[in-house]
């Protein structure tokens, strides 16, 4: 009689739901920063426009005699 011996190699069901159910969450964590990263990158070209316009009216008032 040849038995043969298992493995223990792979991953049991609870692992991998486990596993699963952390990823899912840090997706979800991820995503719900998304919006706060598009709000912050749209201040900081409105913050950039305003200085770049601010700069350009300084410089003609420098050259203005």
């Amino acid at each position: 009689m040849n038995r043969r011996l298992r493995s223990a190699a792979a991953f049991s069901l609870v692992e991998l739901t486990l596993a699963l159910g952390i990823a899912a969450f840090c997706l979800i964590a991820l995503f719900g920063l998304v919006p706060i990263g598009i709000q912050t990158n749209r201040n900081a070209t409105s913050q950039t426009s305003a200085t770049n316009i601010m700069a350009a009216v300084v410089a003609d008032l420098r050259a203005t005699p």
